[in-house]
């Protein structure tokens, strides 16, 4: 033990101390107050290695979480397809479609609104869906049960399902449909993408629309669409001209 020193360990051997050090060895500026405190620097020296708490174990007789998330999820497609014990029934034009009440429960807070004892919907064990189409409840039902949309649909149909994922509380999908939406933004949509944004609280969707539109004011402003924003939503055009004017002060 000294101040300011320091010992090195050698790679594959040992040292140490062979008899306990007595307390009254020790001044009083190495105890102050009855004190001890005593700072080590260690280098430690392996090769990388990775140990598994099975010796020789094959790691591919793991069954990954993600592998067992992906059956559960084409179960529940399974279960809506086939229809079977279903318990209720999601109304759309002329379609019907078979469903389950504690899934459209456990997934949609609007859902569980209305399958509650004192509701019609529970008396009847039927949803009537409005302002929407039957192909549009085909994809949020897909995603109620499997928590998925192909890519290729969600291409499709990002705008309808942004509003039904709105309407019914579908969070993850509506943000699914916000950033696929932001990501085929362009002038030539920027002022529907905009509106869209706006009317349906998706806020990422509505300020890239408008920080898009500011940059490019002078492509949009004697659009009809844009004068029929001026006419029909005029503090969404205000807003627009605020961030202009932000964007000219840089």
């Amino acid at each position: 033990v000294g101040q300011g020193g320091s010992n090195e360990f050698p790679r594959g051997g040992s040292i140490g101390f062979g008899d306990f050090i007595k307390q009254s060895d020790l001044t009083d500026s190495l105890l102050p107050g009855g004190n001890l405190t005593l700072v080590f620097e260690i280098t430690v020296y392996f090769e990388g290695k990775t140990l598994s708490g099975f010796k020789d174990l094959d790691k591919n007789n793991f069954i990954r979480q993600d592998q067992g998330q992906k059956q559960v999820c084409d179960h529940l497609g399974q279960v809506l397809t086939e229809k079977e014990f279903s318990d209720v029934e999601v109304h759309c034009d002329e379609m019907v479609f078979p469903c389950h009440q504690v899934i459209l429960a456990a997934r949609s807070p609007v859902f569980r609104a209305m399958l509650q004892a004192e509701m019609k919907e529970k008396q009847t064990r039927k949803i009537v869906l409005e302002d929407t189409k039957p192909e549009i409840v085909t994809e949020m039902l897909t995603f109620i049960y499997t928590g998925d949309i192909p890519n290729e649909k969600l291409d499709a149909v990002a705008s309808d399902l942004l509003e039904i994922s709105d309407k019914y509380q579908l969070d993850y999908l509506k943000r699914m449909c916000e950033d696929k939406l932001c990501s085929t933004l362009k002038v030539d949509n920027s002022l529907e993408y905009l509106v869209l944004g706006d009317l349906h609280n998706a806020s990422k969707l509505k300020k890239t629309a408008l920080d898009l539109i500011a940059k490019n004011m002078s492509k949009i402003v004697d659009t009809d669409v844009y004068k029929d924003l001026l006419i029909h939503r005029p503090l969404l055009a205000w807003e627009v001209s605020k961030v202009k004017v932000q964007v000219d002060d840089v």
